[in-house]
């Protein structure tokens, strides 16, 4: 599912995962109300080693499903920057290649309105905010075309193993 990435800052290298997803085709495909992008700075965000593993992670408070652009500095303990990147971008919900939504039941609920009307809200507990259910949508139609296209992979995969199993068998029998 994944695949590896060298990326070099201030000559050490190191891999990072890339997934072959993509981006989804689901991504911003319900309508939204017109929304200017948030103006409101997340970090900075300082984390000092020692860390308890190879991969570090930095926890950044932002406000649920805005768009956000990163820059991670690497300051050396006098303060001189060691490396920099640039332009990370907090992905949509249903960009992120390792979520899997929580179930739709848990999350919405149905309110019957007069005239036999429905509406559809996130429920007092939801795990997910009422400002991110559109997100979610997408990311639920996301994770199900996902999990169709490993089965399909699957299933040819056994197609074929199947394929070799039987022509030995019909030789076998002769």
């Amino acid at each position: 599912m994944a695949s590896k990435q060298q990326v070099s800052t201030a000559g050490k290298s190191a891999e990072i995962g890339i997934t072959k997803w993509g981006p989804s085709e689901f991504t911003k495909q319900l309508l939204r109300m017109k929304e200017t992008p948030s103006k409101k700075a997340a970090g900075p965000i300082k984390s000092s080693p020692p860390f308890k593993n190879e991969d570090v992670e930095i926890i950044i408070p932002v406000e649920p499903c805005k768009e956000y652009q990163f820059e991670m500095k690497i300051v050396s303990p006098q303060n001189a920057v060691v490396g920099k990147i640039s332009d990370i971008f907090l992905l949509a919900l249903s960009d992120l290649p390792d979520y899997i939504p929580p179930p739709l039941t848990s999350v919405i609920e149905v309110k019957f309105l007069a005239g036999g009307k429905q509406t559809v809200e996130a429920q007092k507990d939801s795990p997910v905010p009422e400002a991110c259910l559109l997100d979610y949508l997408e990311a639920v139609d996301t994770f199900a075309n996902r999990v169709e296209h490993v089965a399909n992979e699957l299933h040819s995969a056994t197609s074929l193993v199947k394929q070799g199993q039987d022509m030995v068998q019909d030789n076998v029998e002769l």
